[in-house]
């Protein structure tokens, strides 16, 4: 099965040069639509799934490390299409460009749990982060400058092997 072949069972409402186009987005032009799906590289695969899942026209995306197994001309191609989507996008990506790109809401999770940065931008999120860092490092040098109490416990380092 082809590309093409494999998109027009997906839409078999569009015509040929419907889906060649609806193809192109994704970067399958000319020859690329005849390939064979057994033949497609990762981002290749990658790509296919996302033309079907955005002419079905969702209004809510999930998507996992998306830029993972895509060349720099598919991750540009699928940052433009997500810049110009309408509806909402939840995604996880370790790539910082792509997030710096995309997101305007931050869910981060760390040790303290988990918090919600809402309107913000991966920059402004990493000032706050920075900011929070300092006021975090502030106390605990408040903490050691403030004189200890007769009943502190005081740990006994020994040279025990447990």
């Amino acid at each position: 099965e082809t590309v093409l072949e494999a998109f027009l069972k997906e839409f078999p409402s569009f015509g040929v040069e419907e889906a060649r186009t609806k193809l192109g987005a994704f970067l399958f032009t000319k020859d690329d639509v005849f390939k064979g799906l057994n033949s497609l590289s990762g981002g290749e695969r990658v790509r296919l799934e996302l033309a079907k899942i955005f002419n079905h026209n969702p209004n809510f995306l999930i998507l996992d490390e998306p830029t993972n197994h895509l060349d720099i001309a598919g991750k540009e191609r699928l940052e433009e299409i997500l810049l110009g989507y309408k509806g909402t996008i939840l995604f996880v990506s370790h790539d910082r460009y792509f997030v710096k790109k995309l997101a305007n809401g931050i869910i981060a999770l760390d040790t303290s749990g988990v918090t919600y940065f809402k309107n913000t931008t991966y920059e402004e999120f990493l000032k706050k982060k920075r900011v929070s860092i300092k006021v975090e490092a502030q106390h605990i040098l408040e903490e050691k400058k403030q004189p200890k109490e007769k009943n502190d416990f005081i740990p006994i380092k020994t040279n025990k092997k447990t």
